[in-house]
């Protein structure tokens, strides 16, 4: 099979167990925003904010430096051990940070704190123990490994929401999805960790990985400067409402996201060493990207605050004018993942 069918083959096993997983998610954050209140949000997506800034200097494992490598033995016990590492390192940061941040916010933003880094951690891993499946294009196996630990997870969040009606449902249902992919990806991974690696290998690993970070650092700016700067500024109140209304703005991007991130990245490695194939690749994918997204940026802009009442109630109301305007943001987030996948694809992560 040659890798272009291959590579429709993976979009359409990606996409189609992907799809299903997420309208289940997607409930379910209804659900939890039905039951919870808007603040709770803020202040988990201000944590969630300053744990995404924490992993850029955590940011030199990165399952992509598999799935661009040879893909072996040796290849997959260095990401590990890289990945090893990223989780002490991320759990021990998350405990230094806690006194600080009960200090300066409270004790719910350290434990949360806590938390989130340890479980940011477990799913770096778990990502890692899924790559040879990705380096192979095999995402109908990796995309139901994925949506089952997430389903899972909010499936108990929801329960713990709905009888606490507590801010720990939140934080719970991201250690759960990361503790499930890790046990998932361990036993269908198909590959087993074992203590023995080259050490140039390792230092290539690290090496890409640095870059990535790089990349994943101005990507991790530019999407949460702005929770930041709202809850320094206007609290969480307001920050759960942008929260919110960015969240569902997703909705389209991630709808494409199997097809845009997933499989782009293992489908365009294979042009690397062609930069004018490569080049034909991403005008294609940005073409078709545009003629799906601009029905999509129309409707939300005109019509996105009157959506967001009827799918989240009344208490969200606030966020809907939010949603309408976040429309702008929906096309240009697909083109900008094409061009990152292309520049991963070629090693030149430091230019995404």
């Amino acid at each position: 099979m040659s890798i272009t069918n291959r590579f429709i083959r993976a979009s359409f096993w990606a996409a189609g167990t992907t799809y299903l997983f997420f309208a289940i998610n997607f409930i379910g954050q209804i659900v939890m925003a039905r039951l919870l209140v808007p603040k709770y949000f803020g202040l988990f997506a201000f944590v969630f904010a300053i744990r995404e800034v924490i992993s850029i200097f955590m940011g030199f494992s990165v399952s992509q430096a598999f799935i661009y490598s040879d893909g072996r033995q040796h290849d997959f016990n260095a990401c590990i051990s890289l990945a090893l590492i990223t989780l002490g390192a991320f759990t021990l940061l998350g405990v230094l940070l806690f006194v600080p941040m009960v200090d300066f916010y409270g004790y719910q933003y350290g434990v949360m704190l806590v938390i989130l880094c340890f479980s940011q951690g477990v799913l770096n891993l778990a990502n890692n123990y899924l790559a040879p499946l990705e380096k192979a294009l095999n995402y109908k196996c990796s995309s139901l490994l994925r949506g089952l630990a997430s389903s899972g997870s909010v499936f108990i969040a929801i329960m713990v929401a709905y009888s606490t009606r507590s801010i720990w449902s939140l934080g719970l249902r991201e250690l759960l999805q990361a503790l499930i992919l890790l046990m998932l990806a361990m036993k269908l991974g198909g590959f087993s960790f074992r203590l023995r690696f080259f050490t140039m290998k390792l230092k290539s690993k690290f090496h890409f990985g640095v870059k990535t970070a790089i990349a994943n650092g101005m990507a991790i700016v530019y999407y949460r400067f702005a929770d930041l700067f709202i809850h320094a500024l206007f609290g969480q109140l307001l920050l759960g409402y942008f929260y919110q209304a960015r969240y569902l703005s997703y909705l389209p991007i991630k709808l494409l996201k199997p097809f845009t991130q997933d499989v782009v990245f293992s489908y365009l490695t294979h042009y690397r060493h062609d930069i004018k194939a490569l080049g034909q690749q991403i005008y294609w994918l940005n073409y078709a990207a545009i003629r799906l997204m601009f029905p999509v940026v129309f409707v939300v802009y005109f019509f996105g605050a009157d959506i967001f009442h009827l799918i989240y109630g009344t208490k969200w109301q606030s966020a809907g004018v939010l949603f309408s305007y976040s429309a702008i943001l929906i096309m240009f987030s697909i083109l900008y993942a094409n061009l990152q996948d292309a520049c991963y694809s070629v090693g030149k992560q430091v230019y995404a």
